[in-house]
């Protein structure tokens, strides 16, 4: 009996989560009772997770360790993950296989060079993934009776940024659309190498919040108060101004492009968390997954 048995119906919920965190080669997996957690960090200064639920899958078995743990945590490839799973999961859609390839964790099919693999557009293509004693990921994708399966070997996992938005007090916390955050940052990315993020309530005035950049090329600056329509909520114990990477922040607009909704909030240190709510398939009639980033600040202002 595997570790874990999941079956997704559409394989490319999977791998928009999983291209959503793929800024860098591996990942860190951490298989739960609860879900599936990918997290991928870079330069101790970043760190993005995809939440798989549980009740995003149509089925989910999960055997915990005879150690006592409640989880398995390993190294994945993401980047060969994501090759795999890319050529069968277009555009809610997937490209039809021709015979029952086995790929190897190169990417590579037993056929060839993705041999087994032709541009002809069928329906969605459910996935099942096993984790096995030895720690391997099985991904088996299947469409029209055709199967094609991927070996994913685990690897040794690297040492975890450890970033808690809960070890200092929380400054502010908005809720907004998700659409517009992503409009946002991203035309403050293209000014500056670094952005301005502050929030503020000043007594006796609606809160604040701001998002800014100044470069050789100009200038912007975003302003958005509590009660525009884009926020949803607003919370702000005082005021708090930061400054981060703008290629940070860009890591997070593939996830903003796929959520509805988004959280922004940082505590009084200065770590900015932005997490995103993306509508996915579920075994019931609505179930969400969520992407979360973490950034530390590159200087206080």
């Amino acid at each position: 009996m595997p570790r874990l048995y999941a079956k997704l119906n559409n394989a490319h919920r999977f791998y928009t989560l999983a291209k959503a965190v793929h800024f860098k080669e591996r990942a860190t997996c951490t298989v739960t009772q609860q879900g599936i957690k990918i997290a991928v960090e870079h330069a101790g200064s970043v760190q993005a997770t995809a939440y798989l639920q549980q009740d995003m899958f149509r089925e989910y078995t999960f055997s915990p360790p005879v150690n006592g743990s409640d989880a398995y945590v390993f190294g994945i490839q993401l980047s060969t993950l994501v090759l795999v799973l890319a050529p069968l999961s277009v555009s809610d859609g997937s490209l039809r296989a021709n015979g029952g390839a086995d790929v190897d964790a190169d990417g590579s099919s037993g056929r060839g060079a993705r041999g087994g693999l032709s541009a002809s557009r069928t329906g969605a293509t459910s996935l099942i993934l096993e984790l096995t004693d030895d720690e391997t990921l099985l991904l088996t994708m299947e469409e029209n009776g055709v199967l094609t399966t991927c070996r994913l070997q685990s690897l040794e996992t690297e040492t975890q940024l450890h970033l808690d938005m809960a070890e200092a007090p929380l400054a502010y916390k908005i809720i907004m659309k998700a659409d517009w955050l992503r409009d946002t940052l991203q035309n403050t990315i293209e000014v500056c190498d670094t952005m301005t993020i502050s929030a503020s309530k000043p007594p006796g005035e609606s809160a604040h919040f701001c998002v800014s950049a100044e470069g050789a090329t100009g200038s912007t600056e975003v302003d958005f108060t509590s009660n525009v329509d884009v926020l949803e909520s607003f919370s702000c114990a005082g005021t708090l101004q930061q400054r981060y990477k703008s290629t940070y922040l860009q890591y997070a607009l593939d996830a903003l492009t796929l959520a509805t909704k988004a959280s922004v909030r940082a505590n009084q240190h200065g770590l900015l968390g932005l997490q995103m709510m993306i509508s996915v398939d579920g075994a019931g009639d609505q179930a969400f997954a969520f992407v979360e980033f973490l950034l530390l600040p590159t200087l206080s202002i």
